[in-house]
C-alpha cells in the first residue's frame, strides 16, 4: 500500500511538474510573441502605401520614403524629396506612438506634394502593429494611414563634417 501511495505520489509530482513547464513555456512564448511586436529602435521602415482622408495616394517609386527610429527617441528619413527629422514616443498603452516631424531640408524637387502630405499624415499616427517586417501606423479612430516594410539596411545619419560644419555657419 504504501508502494502504491509513494507510486501515486510521484506521479502527480511529475503531472504538478510538466504542467508548470508547459504554463511556463506558454508564458515564455507569449512574452517572446509580445517583445517580437514591439517597435525597435535603429530600425528603418520604407513607405508602401499611406492614405489620407481614407483615399489611396500614390507613392513615388522614384526614391524610398523612409521612417528611421532612432536611440533616444529621434526619428529621421526621406520624405520623398527632403531629409527630414524629429522625434517619437511610444505610450505605456499597447502598441500607442506618437510621431513628431520637427524640421527638414528644403531642396525643390518632384515629390514636394506627397511629401507635404506625408509629414502632416505622420502627425495624425497614434498606434501601431507589426507582423513579420510589416508596420502598419494607424489614426486616432484605427485607420490604417501608412504600410511601411522594413529596411534591410541600418539607419543612416550624416554627420556633420568640419568642412560642411563650416559650410552652414556664417560670418559675424
Amino acid at each position: 500500500m504504501i508502494k502504491n501511495l509513494t507510486k501515486a505520489a510521484f506521479v502527480a509530482a511529475a503531472a504538478l511538474l510538466f504542467a508548470q513547464c508547459a504554463n511556463n513555456s506558454a508564458d515564455n512564448a507569449a512574452a517572446a510573441a509580445a517583445e517580437s511586436q514591439k517597435l525597435k529602435s535603429e530600425t528603418t521602415w520604407i513607405l508602401q502605401s499611406m492614405k489620407v482622408d481614407s483615399m489611396d495616394l500614390a507613392v513615388p517609386t522614384d526614391t524610398d520614403v523612409t521612417i528611421s527610429f532612432l536611440d533616444s527617441a529621434n526619428l529621421a528619413g526621406n520624405g520623398g524629396c527632403n531629409y527630414y527629422f524629429g522625434s517619437y514616443s511610444i505610450g505605456d498603452t499597447t502598441n500607442s506612438i506618437t510621431l513628431q516631424p520637427a524640421g527638414m531640408t528644403r531642396m525643390a524637387g518632384p515629390n514636394m506634394e506627397f511629401e507635404q502630405q506625408f509629414i502632416a499624415n505622420m502627425q495624425n499616427v497614434t498606434s501601431y502593429s507589426l507582423k513579420d517586417s510589416t508596420l502598419t501606423l494607424c489614426d486616432s479612430l484605427g485607420r490604417e494611414i501608412m504600410i511601411l516594410s522594413q529596411s534591410k539596411e541600418s539607419p543612416v545619419v550624416e554627420e556633420q563634417t568640419e568642412e560642411s560644419a563650416s559650410e552652414n555657419t556664417t560670418a559675424e
